[in-house]
């Protein structure tokens, strides 16, 4: 069954369309207070990260099983992920912790590098159902 890395990729873009795109957006236009909204944020984006390492080692295996052929496609919303998870989300924590807490956090462009990488990921992960 060569399809279940196109199966795999379009459920990890799915998990990411609702998760990144619109849940998160959308949970900022109830009435929750900012910490409210930043504590079910961080819970969010926690779930959404051990999901998308499920995913992420389940795409590999299936590439490599099936279609070694597009292991580097496949190979680049894992690099995305593995970044977002090494080098951005420690630091996001941190700044969402502070703010939770009620501290004073001095502006950041690390959600917006973050949501870059996100789409990035978004369209690679398209790419790999794609091809």
């Amino acid at each position: 069954m060569e399809v279940l890395p196109t199966l795999l990729a379009a459920l990890w873009a799915g998990a990411l369309l609702g998760g990144s795109f619109i849940a998160a957006p959308a949970k900022f236009r109830t009435d929750l207070t900012v910490p409210e909204l930043l504590k079910v944020g961080w819970e969010q984006f926690h779930a959404l990260a051990k999901a998308q390492m499920v995913l992420a080692v389940l795409l590999l295996g299936a590439v490599l099983w099936q279609r070694p052929e597009v292991l580097w496609l496949a190979a680049i919303p894992v690099a995305i992920f593995a970044v977002q998870q090494v080098a951005l989300m420690p630091a996001l924590d941190r700044r969402t912790r502070a703010r939770i807490e009620g501290g004073n956090v001095p502006p950041s462009k690390l959600h917006l590098v973050f949501v870059v990488l996100e789409s990035a990921k978004f369209l690679g992960l398209l790419a790999v159902a794609v091809f």
